[in-house]
């Protein structure tokens, strides 16, 4: 069995979503903004 609780599955899904819709829009992508963005860790980027 995963350890990997749903939720946490749900919100990683979306904020790869989020991140490949900015990047399809041109935007340039720093993992620190996006862990800000996102509310999460480096590690989690």
């Amino acid at each position: 069995m995963s350890s990997v609780k749903t939720s946490d599955h749900d919100s990683f899904g979306y904020r790869l979503i989020q991140i490949v819709k900015k990047l399809n829009q041109g935007e340039k992508l720093g993992p620190k903004a996006l862990a800000e963005e996102f509310n999460v860790n480096l590690r989690a980027i």
